[in-house]
């Protein structure tokens, strides 16, 4: 079985991606569940190694050149329609009129929060480039849990 897997990787993951696409999933969800489960069946047959999930320079580029500059474009465009809704009163049509900039204050808010983590990313992986702190992808194991398991281990 896992010889066939890894001779027809290819054909079986585009026909995979037919299938879900056939029934009517949405194309970025189609190719990122099938990214996923293909990339785990992967490192689970030796065709790839986990290191792979850890690509530094790939995540830094994206982060510099995609989120980034999205995410600060929304919220310097978003920002013009937020102040509207605040100077004009904006109510809502429905009885009782609520106050419509909160939900508009909330565009701007999240990208500033997505760009603030975006900045985090980009200081966490600099930091572990430059030997700063141990890899962040990595599980490190807590010394309590190794002891938690020696005691279960003996209790047996």
């Amino acid at each position: 079985m896992s010889a066939f897997l890894v001779a027809n990787m290819a054909p079986l993951m585009f026909a995979t991606l037919v299938v879900f696409l056939l029934l009517g999933y949405p194309v970025a969800f189609a190719l990122a569940a099938l990214g996923l489960s293909f990339g785990f069946i992967g490192v689970e047959l030796g065709l790839l190694t986990p290191a792979l999930y850890q690509a530094l320079p790939e995540r830094i580029f994206g982060t510099l050149f995609f989120l980034l500059p999205i995410a600060v474009y929304m919220m310097w465009s978003s920002w013009p329609i937020f102040m509207n809704a605040w100077t004009s009163g904006e109510i809502s049509g429905s009885a009782g009129g609520l106050i419509r900039w909160p939900a508009r204050l909330l565009v701007p808010v999240g990208f500033f929060l997505l760009t603030l983590q975006g900045f985090s990313e980009l200081i966490k992986r600099f930091a572990y480039l430059r030997g700063l702190i141990p890899d962040p992808v990595e599980k490190h194991e807590e010394p309590a849990l190794e002891l938690m398991r020696i005691d279960d281990q003996a209790a047996k």
